[in-house]
């Protein structure tokens, strides 16, 4: 834990920055006067905010949210969506939730579990080693701060009696997709880096959302497709960055002109819709916080209070008998050099700069101003009492005389959430289809959308995040094939190629290629690379795969890279085999990678086209040429060179290469027997 003091006109930076980092936050109000000799001020805690139950909207950032995980229970709360939701989860399915939530803040219960679903989020997750989740603290930490210790341990209890207390705008959760796609092709894939780098094109945090949610759960019906192409035809450029975010609405004062101000905007962009132009009929009678008045009586009133108020002001500077370089009213806070030569007034004091008044001076203002407090620039005093009643008859008169058309609007807004919220599913949509003309506008490169069909064939595609950085890949394929050649080569850049391309394909967002022609799949399930999260490699491996199994059908595109390659040779070849044979029995397309020679004759015989990276082999030289051909299932077998281009020694390399003839005849006569086996089976 750690103090530090931050300007109060500028604390809403510092805590966004703070609950950013994964900080609580304190705020305190000050309980004794300001001392001209800088003591420490006593000081009582108002309230702790956290990046996960912050609902406030200058806080919140592209996430929130707070997820509890102990053992097998999973507990979400959303402070936006004023909803609270139970799991029963093991540790994979907690890691896929995780991803789909996108949380802000993430608390458990055992550092076991911290260190399972750590690698699966940017968020730096919270340990407390206790089994009620209402004593988050730690005692023996918080021993010289009890009020923090006192409202920790009242943090969930009161979190929840907001959530029980606070207007319900939405209690039903949106229904969950049939097919999300399984957490080893989130995780294989890095789709995190993928929905981040679109998330840059879009302008709304529910923008944001829908493709985060978009990506995770591609379409799988083309009649959605193409209405994401429609929407996305229409190159719509409008300015969606001022909309308020519709699951931040909590009807309150200061947010009154945003809230009023983003249904103005979004019934220009639906007129068509009865809701929104009840709404504008509310707002027609003015175009900002200064017109809201019902009629010329009242806004003369405001005129002439408003002029008093100038008037004012003027005197009360004049009286000073100063010559500033800058005289006026300041609604932000000045720089250092511009405070050292102002005279003016702040929301809070009389500002007057150092380097205009002498000491003789400040000792005549103080006869007529209350001081109140000094900077390394200026001395501030205290407003004159006139001139605070006069600000205050303002603010209530401009407050009094929009509160009827607020509780008007809001009242629509609550009556019609359903269709409010549709609205803004609409708005998400727009967003979404503007980012992706943005995507496509940014990077000159050839892009396409899919020829839906029974085969599948992509050319000169590229790596999304990776555009122009990589030579572009052709494949073509209906049903399962292998794939194969040298470490290097650019095997597990084609396969994610592939993956990527068809995701991007079925959320209707251009793709980065010359032509693609693919069936719409039901999931698209990938094992590439490899990790483990406390299991052994092999295990972590075979438990995706298994899932992936399970989930495959005849409409789904499968890639799985390097199968059993934490076991030994033996089983590896015969799970690849058992694996490829399933794969093809029940006719669903994609792409096994090997090394095995092995698989390759066998893939070959039983009619499966086998492909291996190019690769031209020139002297001592080996030159990638990164893309793929079809061979008869002999691939070319390199390894020996790649290991003597990593600096292995030549005595070593020779050896090598002698074994390698030998074992290359054993596995072809082996291969007959193997072969045989299979097709009969």
């Amino acid at each position: 834990s750690f103090v530090a003091g931050i300007p109060k006109n500028s604390y809403e930076f510092y805590v966004k920055k703070c609950l950013y980092l994964n900080k609580r936050v304190c705020l305190c109000d000050q309980q004794e006067e300001q001392d001209p000799e800088f003591k420490v001020q006593k000081r009582l805690i108002k309230q702790i905010i956290s990046a996960g139950t912050c609902s406030r909207e200058e806080f919140i950032s592209d996430r929130f949210g707070l997820v509890y995980c102990n053992d097998q229970q999973f507990y979400y709360f959303n402070p936006i969506d004023q909803q609270i939701a139970q799991f029963t989860l093991d540790v994979r399915q907690m890691q896929q939730k995780l991803i789909q939530l996108n949380p802000a803040e993430i608390i458990v219960s055992s550092s076991e579990l911290q260190r399972q679903l750590q690698p699966v989020t940017e968020v730096l997750i919270q340990l407390y080693q206790t089994d009620d989740f209402r004593s988050f603290s730690q005692p023996h930490r918080l021993k010289a701060f009890d009020q923090i210790y006192q409202f920790e341990n009242q943090f969930l209890q009161d979190y929840l009696n907001y959530v029980n207390q606070s207007s319900k705008l939405y209690v039903q959760p949106r229904a969950q997709p049939k097919n999300p796609l399984p957490f080893t092709t989130i995780q294989t894939l890095n789709l995190q880096q993928i929905i981040k780098f679109l998330q840059q094109f879009c302008q709304t945090r529910f923008g944001k959302r829908y493709l985060h949610q978009l990506v995770l759960n591609p379409y799988s019906d083309q009649t959605q497709i193409e209405k994401m192409h429609t929407q996305v035809d229409k190159n719509s450029n409008l300015n969606l960055s001022k909309i308020f975010d519709l699951q931040l609405f909590s009807f309150k004062p200061a947010q009154n002109v945003k809230i009023l101000k983003s249904m103005e905007q979004i019934g220009n962009i639906f007129q068509d819709s009865n809701l929104l132009a009840q709404i504008k009929h509310e707002l027609a009678v003015f175009s900002d916080v200064e017109k809201l008045c019902l009629n010329a009586q009242l806004e003369s009133q405001l005129s002439f209070i408003k002029e008093s108020l100038r008037e004012k002001q003027k005197q009360a500077l004049q009286s000073l008998n100063l010559q500033p370089v800058k005289s006026e009213t300041f609604d932000k806070s000045l720089t250092a050099n511009a405070a050292k030569t102002c005279l003016g007034f702040t929301d809070e004091f009389i500002v007057v700069g150092k380097q205009i008044v002498s000491e003789a001076q400040l000792q005549q203002i103080k006869k007529k101003l209350k001081y109140a407090d000094c900077t390394a620039c200026c001395y501030k005093f205290e407003i004159p009492e006139e001139i605070q009643v006069l600000k205050q008859r303002i603010s209530e008169f401009q407050e009094n005389q929009v509160q009827t058309r607020v509780q008007n609007v809001f009242q629509l807004i609550k009556d019609n959430a359903e269709e409010m919220k549709q609205i803004y599913d609409q708005l998400a949509v727009i967003d979404v289809a503007q980012a992706f003309n943005k995507l496509k506008s940014k990077f000159k490169t050839s892009w396409c959308r899919p020829e839906f069909g029974s085969a599948f064939s992509i050319k000169e595609a590229q790596y999304l995040t990776q555009i122009g950085k990589f030579t572009p890949i052709s494949f073509a394929n209906s049903q399962i094939s292998i794939l194969t050649g040298p470490n290097m080569s650019g095997k597990s850049t084609l396969l994610r190629t592939l993956s990527i391309s068809i995701i991007l394909a079925q959320i209707g967002c251009f793709v980065p290629a010359v032509e693609l022609k693919m069936p719409i799949f039901d999931n698209i399930l990938t094992r590439i690379g490899g990790y483990d999260f406390g299991n052994s490699t092999f295990q972590t491996e075979m438990m995706d795969i298994g899932q992936i199994l399970s989930l495959a059908t005849k409409k789904s595109f499968v890639i799985i890279d390097e199968i059993g390659r934490g076991t030994e040779q033996i089983a590896s070849d015969a799970l690849g085999q058992a694996i490829t044979k399933h794969l093809q029995r029940i006719r669903a397309i994609g792409v096994i990678s090997t090394h095995s020679q092995q698989l390759c004759h066998v893939a070959a015989a039983m009619g499966l086209k086998v492909y291996e990276m190019e690769v031209f082999q020139s002297m001592k030289k080996i030159i990638f040429k990164y893309a793929c051909r079809e061979i008869e299932g002999q691939q070319q077998s390199l390894g020996c060179e790649v290991a003597e281009l990593a600096g292995i020694s030549p005595e070593i390399i020779e050896k090598a290469k002698v074994y390698r003839q030998k074992m290359n005849e054993s596995i072809q006569a082996e291969c007959a027997g193997v072969i045989e086996a299979i097709l009969n089976d």
